[in-house]
Parts: C-alpha cells; sequence; structure tokens
C-alpha cells in the first residue's frame, strides 16, 4: 500500500494512528499523533483509516495540538485544562551551550531537482525557544513560521519547491531562550542565515548527519555560549563559534541514570519471544527501573528504546502519561542518542 503525506493512517499492530507527516527515503512513514510525537513506522506496519480523527478536528475535542498546513506550525490553546505542555527545563548551568540550526531534507535524495525540501528548525540545546522565523526575497522580509521548540528537539517549519527556494536569499531568525528556576539571563536572537551560497538542485550538498535519518543540509543558525555567572552583567554576551555540530561536545550529568531496553540487553535468548512477549519485557523493565530511579532520587532518567517501528517509544510515553503524569519528559540530545531515546525529569513537575 502507498501512503502519501497528510494521510489518515492507524498501526497495525498497535492501538492508535495519527496523519503522515513526511516520508523518508529508505521507506519509513513519519506518522504525527495527536499528542504531537512524530512516529517512524515501516510502510508494512500502517493502514489507511478513514475513521481517524483529523487533526483540524480536535479543537472541538478540547485537546492541545500542533496543526499544520502549508506556511506555519500553529499552536491551539483549547480549554482550561487542554493547555499545550511545556517541558521547560529548571535551573541549568550557566555554561550552558545555546546550538539552533536549520536542516533541509529533500524528499527524494536521488531526484533532487524535482523533488519537494523539508524544512526544519533545530533546537540542540537544553533550553526551551519561543521563534519566528522568516524569509527575505527581493529585501523584503515575509512571514513563515511562529512557535515553541522543546530542548533537543525541532520541528517543521516548512514545505519548498526548488523554484520557491530560489526566490530566498536569507531565512531570518528570533529566539527568546528560556528555562525555569535559577537561570542566568541570555539576549535575545535576532540573526539573518544567508543561503544564497547553496544550490539546492546539488544532491551532493545533502550528507549523513546527526538530526535526520535521510542526508540533508544542515545550516548552523547560533552555536553560542553564555559567559561564566563570576563575569559582571555588563560585560555577558554570547560568544559565537564557526565551528560544525560534532565539535560541540554534551556532557551527561552525573546524576542522570541510563537504561537500556532493547531485548537483547534485557535477555540472554529472546528467539522463541513474540513481539507481545518482548513488549511485555521492556515494558516490566521500565516501570521498575523507574521505581528504582524515584527512590534514588535520580534527577534524570534517559530509556534507550531505539527508533524501530515506534511501538515501544509510543507504550513507553503512554505508560509515563498513565502512571507518572508528574513528571516532564522529552527527546533525549540528538548528540548522544539519535533518535532512540526518551528524557523523563524526575525533579520537574509539569
Amino acid at each position: 500500500m502507498k501512503f502519501k503525506i497528510g494521510d489518515n493512517v492507524k498501526f497495525l499492530n498497535d492501538t492508535g494512528g495519527g496523519k503522515v507527516s513526511r516520508i523518508s527515503s529508505n521507506g519509513y512513514i513519519y506518522v504525527m499523533t495527536p499528542d504531537g510525537f512524530e512516529i517512524p513506522v515501516a510502510a508494512n506496519e500502517l493502514i489507511i483509516d478513514a475513521s481517524f480523527t483529523n487533526f483540524n478536528d480536535l479543537k472541538e475535542n478540547k485537546e492541545a495540538i500542533y496543526t499544520e498546513n502549508k506556511k506555519e506550525t500553529v499552536p491551539f490553546y483549547l480549554g482550561d485544562k487542554a493547555k499545550l505542555q511545556r517541558n521547560i527545563p529548571i535551573s541549568l548551568p550557566a555554561e550552558s551551550a545555546v546550538i539552533i540550526l536549520i536542516g533541509l531534507v529533500p524528499h527524494d535524495i536521488y531526484a533532487v531537482y524535482k523533488a519537494q525540501i523539508s524544512c526544519y528548525l533545530i533546537n540542540d540545546s537544553d533550553f526551551y525557544l519561543y521563534f519566528m522565523i522568516g524569509t527575505q526575497e527581493q529585501g523584503n522580509f515575509y512571514y513563515l513560521s511562529s512557535g515553541e521548540i522543546e530542548p533537543n528537539t525541532k520541528v517543521l517549519i516548512n514545505e519548498f519547491d526548488q523554484a520557491a527556494l530560489t526566490k530566498i536569499s536569507k531565512f531570518h531568525l528570533q529566539v527568546i531562550v528560556a528555562s525555569k528556576g535559577h537561570y542566568y539571563p541570555i539576549p535575545p536572537v535576532n540573526k539573518e542565515i544567508d543561503i544564497s551560497q547553496y544550490d539546492f538542485l546539488k544532491n551532493h550538498i545533502y550528507k549523513p548527519n546527526d538530526y535526520f535519518d535521510e542526508n540533508a543540509l544542515i545550516i548552523s543558525c547560533v552555536q553560542s555560549q553564555k559567559v561564566s555567572k563570576k563575569e559582571d552583567d555588563s560585560e555577558k554576551k554570547f560568544v559565537s563559534e564557526k565551528k560544525t555540530p560534532e565539535y560541540i561536545n554534551h556532557q551527561k550529568p552525573n546524576d542522570t541514570i541510563e537504561v537500556d531496553l532493547h531485548i537483547e540487553a534485557l535477555c540472554n535468548d529472546y528467539s522463541q519471544l513474540s513481539n507481545t512477549d518482548i513488549l511485555r519485557i521492556q515494558i516490566n523493565h521500565f516501570r521498575n527501573a523507574m521505581e528504582d530511579a524515584i527512590s534514588k532520587k535520580a534527577r534524570r532518567i534517559v530509556f534507550i528504546h531505539g527508533v524501530g517501528n515506534g511501538i515501544l517509544k509510543l507504550e513507553l510515553r503512554n505508560e509515563l502519561k498513565r502512571n507518572y503524569p508528574e513528571f516532564a519528559f522529552q527527546d533525549a540530545s540528538f548528540k548522544e542518542y539519535g533518535f532512540g531515546a526518551t528524557l523523563v525529569y524526575l525533579n520537574v513537575i509539569k
């Protein structure tokens, strides 16, 4: 069965479903669920669901979601009890880096000249971001998108064809950086990113990277770091560095627990286990690890679940919502874990 972006689908071997947000060159279908998670799934694990509730209909159900159209991502705030979840980090160190990038991903790397290009804004930092992004065309600025990005994640900004990209000389980005608790002031970002140097018709500019399964063009917008808190406030400023992302080190806090949920790490012999048995073992191990981390008063715990078909990730996050609603969670750092891990803040109340 062939799928296209915008199709309503449901999981063949699990409950739930969503809308097809993009299709990778290696055949994976990315499904955006109603709670805002993008899950990669093999095509043979999906079926068309004509009865699935359209994202625009969720307004009537008073759920908080992001809805995408051709031009922008718009947050809906619906009802007093259904506010958009914000996993804002707390009390980050003064030396925490601010790293913001743009990712351009062609839908077909072998036919870039006619392929649509997905444009993402990437937050590769521990901060929460409020952003507005626009384009500069023939000297004029045009609004493109605005919204919020959680730490160490990304958001789809727009999709361009080659004709639209060639009209853009620059992206204009404005960002406010946020964290809760004890924080150190950071000036807002106001930056123009020149893209006129790139020939988007050439597939060699799209390379393997840390942020997407597909080849992509990764453009640095902000790679800065706050100065030490010992410096005078009048001297605080960003120190910009022209480095590629792979040279930015993300150090793991000592009070962070890592738990590997891959079945080969939990069982010596799992060849005779069904998929249901494997999932049950993984979820039981997740529950035990959560209780152990809570009893030890750990600050954070990272569950390494891998990408796969997204079922374990979805079930894990459903468990967090049902049984541990007091804890915030998000995708773990791109640099350390790729797309296959979930970070839970054990000392942060939503």
